[in-house]
């Protein structure tokens, strides 16, 4: 279980609880002695693909881009599917 201080607590001690977080430990902020938000370490994500790994290879003449309407959900208003396919 970790360290339990109050938001008047936290704002007062702001960058001491950060180093403490930083180390590891885990600091919930309350108010009204009630759980509201955990200070903990930030902990960089890393996505993994792995179906079919390294074996994948977009066929031209089957794929040759998104069409315009799913362009422009992917890539935003005025996109093009032919410029933006990438295989």
């Amino acid at each position: 279980m970790g360290t339990h201080v109050t938001v008047h607590q936290a704002e007062s001690d702001l960058p001491a609880l950060i180093n403490r977080a930083h180390d590891g430990e885990t600091i919930t902020i309350t108010r009204g002695g009630q759980p509201l938000v955990d200070l903990v370490q930030h902990r960089a994500r890393r996505l993994r693909f792995w179906l079919a790994r390294g074996d994948f290879q977009c066929a031209t003449e089957i794929f040759d881009g998104p069409d315009a309407q799913t362009a422009r959900m992917f890539y935003g208003t005025g996109a093009s599917g032919a410029t933006r396919a990438r295989c």
